[in-house]
């Protein structure tokens, strides 16, 4: 296992079984939406079928995912018009 502190991961599984392990929590996967895993939370994935496990893991620094939300929420908030 291993963790990264300045980083946020999301997991998508695309085929294949394996286990992921998050903290002190194991979970099996097959073809499962996504798994987001937080800045320091140690985790590993490994392949447990006969078959290769496929995924694709998307890496951005910590807290940009939510900044951009944010940022997001901001440009599509309705205008406030005071009179």
């Amino acid at each position: 296992m291993h963790a990264h502190e300045r980083a946020e991961h999301v997991y998508y599984i695309l085929s294949g079984k394996g286990v992921m392990t998050l903290g002190d929590r194991t979970f099996v996967v097959s073809r499962t939406p996504r798994f987001f895993i937080p800045p320091g939370l140690a985790h590993a994935i490994d392949n447990t079928g006969l078959e290769n496990l496929v995924f694709i893991v998307v890496n951005v620094p910590a807290d940009e995912l939510a900044a951009r939300r944010h940022a997001h929420l901001i440009r599509s908030a309705p205008e406030r018009v005071v009179s």
